[in-house]
């Protein structure tokens, strides 16, 4: 056997130049990430020569390449690689035949000019040398891929490509079968798995191409032709939507061209009609004109005989001398009646004055508070007004209009004044209340109020500090005070007073501060702010012991110095009776002591805290309270005020005014009903002569009479003249009438030319419908409406058929216009396809069908069956090595057996009986047998779908058309099956198969090599990860008894189950970014 004895990583990540001794048996271990996987893929980049296949057991994609092997790559974006510029690395390995006694080298040299470009390698076979240093350093120097071949003039293999390279160690392991550069990486790359399938596609056999070009070129081409072709027909299919939207517009205009018929010739009867009816109308008119006439005669007779009679009585009357005096006081009682009724209007309106004037007075009365008014004399007034007419004396009432509006005029001064107070009180309120909000959203946001010129001084100074350079903060005393016994606090707020308010900064920054307070001063913008000067305070770093500035603290150095100086000296007592044991001394109830005098301090100057944090919740509660009492006092001035505009508008005596001046009009009424009433009892006395009274009793009927009679003469005359007039205008209509009728049968005889020989029927169909309505007027009325709807239909046709052109022009970018006019080249679109491209694509297309078919019978099927009866057989031969394995007690099988769902095409695929005289496996008998079978399988693989590249994949892999199980026959002849197994056992007792099958895979390849005498290496990657102690023992047991090299890498918890099964445990361990391999064994 030839065994792995050394290996030599040189600028191979993160292995710098590293030398690792192996056994026949190593175990790899180290933390993830450390370097296990890194050996691993550069042993398998020299006995495989693929770059494809790195680390794919630790990351399933796999994403290592060459370069970033060689260059170290870290992940990080400041330093991509660990090496960089022009580097060159080394992977030797050195194997030991034992048939031959000596020792050999395969391996590789890579040189990387840049990170972009792809590394330049070279493998190569040195016989009977051992690794050395000078055979890859030139000193220090790594040797380069030139460099290294220049030297090392022992090499009998130099290799470039892949190919070269894998014929080189095939022929060095002994003359291996292919298979052995795809068990390697399998078995680096093997994970645990529970699903038989996936273990023999990806482990026992190999996925083959199926050489399907010219099958896939012919299916191609087919289904290009079939979406070509079934493009035509879409194409078609559209365009015939678009014929049928024409069709139906056309049949719109057929039906419309019938309708405009018949409502045509509706008109013309309509117009004959009206012809008629107004010729009856015109004669009747011309009868009743000459009745009228006959009746105007007759009254013009009796109209004389009146006036004769008229004339005979006034002659006979005038002449009576009492008659005209009754005639002169007649006309004195009509004029007199005259002006009694102005009077009498003019009272009304004075009573409509009086009432206006009346309702004020309602108003007064309900608001008497408002004007301070007796509701009494208000009511006597009103009551005066609203019974003006009853009032007898005038002049009383006249008195009383004056004084109600002089009363009015000084009632209405004073509640101006009043509103103009309460406009300026409203005023201030609303200022304050401004000023409330903005010191509420201060206090809100913990910003304490100050006077004015303290934030003024405040700010100007900050300002200042800031222009110098001093990133420094002008602070408020208060502000860095705390009440630390809050039964003292107003005893401190009391006695510091305004003092509370006093600034300071440090005492570096005091004399700059003083100038701006001086520069204020000066400005007239501050006064009475103190700034403190902080300087020289150390001796008040402690409170006096019983003193007021025990009561505060402050985290301030100056703060807590200044209120020690100023209330240090403060001695606070429990009594009055104890304030003059001192020279200064305060009480909790602020009772103050000083210079021999006691004296309460104000509640004023304490009632609004500044110092604590509580300070901020105080004074946003009485704030806050200010301003609802202030909100509360604005909306009761406010409904006062609307009461007191209410009342004003009641004060206007305006109404009482007009009342005033309109008085004597009711006076006026008076005097002259009195005269009337005078006239008409003297008539009554004239009257009293009985033949004179009747006289002009029959006078006057005769004067009514013929009033009467001229009324008619004259009613009678209009008549006339209205007859002769609607007669001439009858006339006029008639001979318009009659120019329409001339035009409308123009129109109807125009219009029944466009039916030409259909004209007769069309005249019958007119008269049928007519006869169905009650009038001609209904039957217009009935085709007025249907032709409207038959247009609407239309359009709505018109807009289907362009949005249908206007979506094939966009599909098909189609040059014609998407109008009703454009329909023509869709039309001749049409045409064209139907004509020509449709039977030409249709013959393609059965031609290109044909081809693919052929290809698909003579080609993809044998492949399959080749393919599978090699896998039947590579399974027979793994089942052969496996029989002669016993693990614990079982010996395994793998089983195949066709797909029950596939099972149709299996047995076409494999149906053998037409090899026979020589025929084609797709003979007339086969073809027969199969036919429906054959046919669906191609159908599957024509697919143009999303789908249709997994089918066409998935039915052109041999693998697919067999189901796949593992037979575990124990050593009493019973037996089980592993997809049984694996669904009622552990993971680790369904993992045994698998690793027995590798190895088994491992000695059939080997035990086949060409000599006998191979390499008997296997790798394998992060192994046994899910099998507990038992298990890992008895496969590792069976593998060594193999007369197999094994190099496994798994983590550090497994050290303890698999190192004591092998003759080697290496630690691969970093340190910064330096990897580097120690032995374990000693240590085991």
């Amino acid at each position: 056997m030839k065994i792995l004895r050394k290996i030599r990583l040189i600028n191979w990540h993160r292995f710098t130049n590293e030398a690792i001794e192996l056994s026949n048996a190593c175990l790899l271990s180290g933390e993830n990430g450390a370097g296990k996987s890194t050996i691993l893929d550069a042993i398998q980049l020299v006995i495989t020569a693929s770059k494809n296949n790195f680390n794919k057991a630790a990351h399933d994609k796999g994403k290592r390449t060459l370069n970033t092997y060689i260059r170290c790559k870290t992940g990080r974006e400041d330093k991509p690689y660990e090496r960089t510029g022009s580097i060159s690395a080394h992977v030797a390995l050195e194997f030991f035949d034992e048939a031959r006694n000596q020792r050999f080298i395969l391996g590789c040299v890579m040189d990387s000019a840049t990170e972009e470009r792809e590394p330049n390698i070279a493998w190569y076979l040195i016989e009977k040398h051992e690794l050395k240093d000078e055979m890859f350093f030139d000193g220090k120097k790594v040797r380069s891929m030139s460099a290294f071949r220049s030297f090392n003039k022992s090499i009998k293999t130099w290799a470039t490509t892949q190919k070269m390279a894998q014929s080189m160690v095939l022929g060095r392991f002994g003359r291996l079968e292919d298979k052995f550069f795809t068990l390697i990486p399998k078995a680096l790359a093997f994970k645990p798995i529970s699903d038989i399938k996936d273990f023999v596609y990806t482990y026992v056999l190999d996925e083959k191409d199926v050489n399907i070009d010219a099958l896939r070129e012919n299916v191609r081409s087919y289904q290009d032709l079939s979406r070509t072709l079934e493009d035509v027909k879409k194409r078609m299919h559209e365009l015939e939507g678009i014929i049928a939207k024409d069709e139906q517009i056309e049949n719109c205009n057929r039906i419309d061209r019938y309708q405009e018929y018949y409502l045509a010739r509706a008109a013309q009867d309509l117009l004959s009609e009206q012809l008629q009816s107004l010729q009856r109308e015109l004669q009747q008119e011309r009868l009743q004109q000459e009745h009228l006439e006959q009746s105007q005669q007759r009254l013009v007779e009796a109209i004389e005989k009146e006036e004769q009679q008229i004339t005979h009585l006034s002659v006979e009357l005038e002449s009576n001398s009492e008659y005209q005096a009754y005639l002169a006081l007649d006309r004195e009682r009509v004029d007199q009646e005259h002006a009694v009724t102005k009077d009498q209007e003019k009272v009304k309106d004075l009573s409509a004055k009086a009432r206006v004037a009346a309702k004020c007075m309602d108003t007064l009365t309900k608001e008497s508070d408002i004007i301070d008014s007796q509701g009494t004399t208000l009511s006597d007034y009103q009551h005066c007004l609203l019974s003006l007419k009853e009032q007898t004396d005038l002049v009383q009432v006249q008195t009383l209009l004056e004084e109600t509006i002089a009363w009015k005029k000084g009632k209405g001064q004073e509640l101006q004044k009043q509103s103009a107070e309460a406009r300026l009180k409203t005023q201030q309120l609303e200022t304050r209340r401004k000023e409330l909000n903005a010191e509420i959203q201060s206090l809100e946001k913990r910003q304490l109020i100050y006077p004015p010129e303290v934030i003024r001084l405040r700010t100007a100074i900050a300002q200042s500090l800031a222009k110098a350079g001093h990133a420094e903060e002008v602070h408020i005393l208060c502000e860095q005070l705390e009440i630390t016994d809050p039964s003292w606090q107003n005893a401190v707020e009391g006695y510091l007073n305004t003092q509370r308010h006093y600034l300071y900064v440090s005492p570096e920054c005091f004399d700059l501060a003083a100038n701006v307070y001086d520069r204020l001063r000066h400005d007239g913008k501050a006064y009475g702010v103190g700034l403190i000067n902080t300087g020289k305070l150390e001796q008040y770093d402690a409170a006096p012991e019983g003193s007021l500035a025990e009561k505060v603290k402050s985290n301030d150095v100056h703060a807590r110095r200044y209120i020690n100086m100023i209330l240090g000296k403060v001695h606070c007592v429990a009594r009055v009776e104890e304030l003059k044991q001192y020279p200064v001394s305060i009480t909790k109830t602020c009772m103050r002591y000083q210079n021999h005098v006691v004296s309460a301090i104000s509640p004023k100057i304490f009632a609004t805290p500044y110092i604590g944090a509580h300070a901020y919740e105080v004074q946003l509660e009485k704030k806050k309270a200010e301003r609802s009492a202030l909100e509360q006092e604005l909306k009761e001035i406010d409904a006062v005020e609307k009461r007191r505009e209410h009342v004003l508008r009641a004060l206007d005596y305006q109404p009482d005014l007009l009342v005033q001046y309109s008085l004597h009009d009711l006076e006026t009424l008076r005097a002259d009903e009195a005269a009337l009433r005078k006239i008409k009892e003297d008539l009554a006395a004239i009257s009293a002569d009985k033949t004179l009274l009747e006289k002009q009793i029959r006078l006057n009927e005769l004067k009514e009479e013929k009033k009467q009679l001229d009324g008619k003469r004259d009613q009678l005359s209009q008549d006339i003249g209205s007859s002769r007039n609607h007669q001439a205008e009858l006339q006029k209509r008639m001979d318009f009438l009659t120019g329409e009728q001339k035009q409308q049968e123009s129109v109807v005889a125009q219009l029944l030319l466009r039916f030409e020989a259909d004209g007769p029927e069309i005249e019958q169909n007119y008269q049928k419908e007519l006869k169905q309505r009650p009038s001609i007027q209904a039957f217009q009325t009935g085709f007025e409406n249907a032709r409207k709807a038959n247009q609407t239909k239309k359009e709505q046709f018109i807009r289907e058929m362009e949005a249908l052109m206007h979506d094939y022009k966009v599909a098909h970018d189609f040059g014609g216009a998407a109008t009703e006019a454009g329909f023509s080249e869709f039309q001749a679109e049409y045409t064209r396809l139907r004509d020509s491209r449709l039977l030409d694509y249709e013959e393609k297309v059965a031609r290109a069908r044909a081809a693919a078919e052929e290809e698909f019978r003579e080609q993809f099927l044998s492949k399959l069956q080749e393919n599978i009866k090699q896998a039947q057989n590579e399974i027979h031969s793994l089942n052969k090595a496996l029989k002669e394995i016993h693990f614990a007690h079982e010996r395994y099988e793998f089983l195949h057996t066709p797909k029950l769902s596939e099972k149709k095409y299996y047995d076409m695929i494999m149906d053998d009986f037409n090899v026979m005289d020589g025929n084609s496996i797709f003979s007339g008998v086969f073809n027969d047998t199969h036919r429906e079978v054959i046919e669906e399988l191609f159908e599957k693989l024509s697919l143009d779908d999303e789908k249709g590249q997994e089918t066409l994949e998935q039915y052109t892999d041999y693998r697919f058309y067999m189901d796949y199980d593992i037979r575990i026959t124990n050593d009493d002849g019973s037996f089980m099956y592993y997809s049984k197994v694996a669904r009622e056992k552990s993971g680790g007792e369904t993992q045994t198969p698998f690793y027995i099958t590798v190895a088994a895979s491992f000695m059939q390849l080997y035990r086949n090599s060409i000599g006998g005498d191979s390499v008997g290496l296997v790798l394998m990657d992060e192994a046994f990860n899910n099998m507990d102690d038992e298990r890992i023992q008895g496969v590792l047991s069976f593998m060594r008894s193999a007369d197999l090299q094994l190099l496994i890498s798994a983590p550090p918890e497994k050290i303890q189950y698999i190192g004591p099964a092998m003759d080697k445990v290496l630690l691969v361990l970093t340190d910064g970014n330096q990897s580097y391999v120690e032995d374990f064994s000693k240590e085991m």
